[in-house]
């Protein structure tokens, strides 16, 4: 349960990460990292991890909790934190599994208050494409984001970029979806858990 505190600061930290000001948006995403870092790499080191491992878990856990806020799967029910951190858990402990650690994990669980989220069976997938999307041209994040998160009509994509008309946006969005999608194929890895949808 999140107090109305709690409440009102993950409710501004949720329209931050929402807002279409980029720099609005690294605001918000330094001020997560501040906070929640630390703790993320002092619970994967104590739990058979390293540093740079922990790097990997946080950014791999931003990245879906984003996904999640973007497609509104994540209303704020429980404070950022705490479902970041969540995530981030999860996504260690699979880690480990993977790579026949968990011999290596701690009996600690019970002093955690918040058990692990059950990532929906796409969320693999998701965090893929989600990496690669971030390797495209800002400008096409941009549009990719109004078009298929923010819902906006060609038009008011137009608008938004300072376009000739409907058209030039429609243009944009293709070469923008093109380049994305042939990332996708170029990264065998990526690719591949594709092939059975």
């Amino acid at each position: 349960m999140v107090d109305s505190s709690q409440n009102d600061q993950t409710q501004s930290l949720m329209e931050a990460l929402k807002s279409r000001d980029q720099r609005t948006r690294s605001q918000a995403f330094e001020d997560i990292y501040v906070n929640n870092f630390p703790i993320i790499e002092k619970y994967v080191m104590a739990n058979g991890g390293s540093s740079p491992e922990a790097k990997d878990i946080f950014q791999d856990g931003i990245a879906i909790l984003y996904a999640q806020l973007l497609k509104d799967k994540f209303r704020g029910e429980s404070s950022i934190n705490t479902y970041l951190f969540s995530i981030c858990r999860n996504l260690w402990y699979k880690e480990i599994k993977k790579n026949k650690k968990a011999n290596q994990m701690k009996q600690n669980h019970s002093q955690d208050e918040h058990q692990f989220i059950d990532e929906p069976a796409t969320s693999d997938r998701t965090l893929a494409v989600f990496k690669l999307f971030n390797t495209l041209e800002k400008d096409c994040q941009k549009v990719l984001e109004l078009f298929y998160f923010e819902k906006l009509s060609m038009t008011e994509i137009a608008q938004e970029f300072g376009f000739k008309g409907e058209q030039s946006a429609k243009n944009k969005k293709s070469k923008c979806l093109k380049r994305l999608r042939a990332l996708i194929k170029d990264n065998p890895t990526v690719y591949s858990q594709f092939q059975n949808l």
